[in-house]
């Protein structure tokens, strides 16, 4: 599900800019860039909740990761029998390629986005 930008968060509804509300799915760790719900950082459980404010990450107004796939050109689309294959930006039925975001992109921490290797 791709969010328009500028919206509010679909899980939590914070505004652009604002910190997701504590335990919404949609927030990214810092240090990782998977869902802080479910990343394995060391201590993640002990920092949750008491993360510094100046780490985390807030709302931009769209999913984390799909930036990144449109600067990167990195769009698929659902294929006959099932799965997904890369295509151009613009092909009927495209969305933003987060698997291909996640298995080739590198986490910047410093940055808070993911990067090319």
């Amino acid at each position: 599900m791709t969010q328009k930008a500028e919206e509010p968060c679909d899980r939590c509804g914070v505004g652009a800019g604002d910190l997701h509300e504590s335990g919404c799915p949609r927030e990214q760790c810092p240090y990782c860039g998977v869902q802080l719900i479910s990343c394995f950082c060391e201590d993640q459980v002990k920092r949750r909740g008491r993360m510094p404010k100046k780490d985390r990450i807030p709302w931009n107004g769209e999913l984390p990761g799909v930036a990144e796939c449109r600067e990167f050109g990195w769009y698929a689309k659902a294929k006959r029998g099932g799965g997904w294959v890369s295509c151009q930006p613009g092909e009927p039925g495209q969305i933003e390629d987060l698997n291909r975001l996640y298995a080739e992109a590198v986490w910047n921490p410093v940055r808070k986005r993911f990067v090319k290797p």
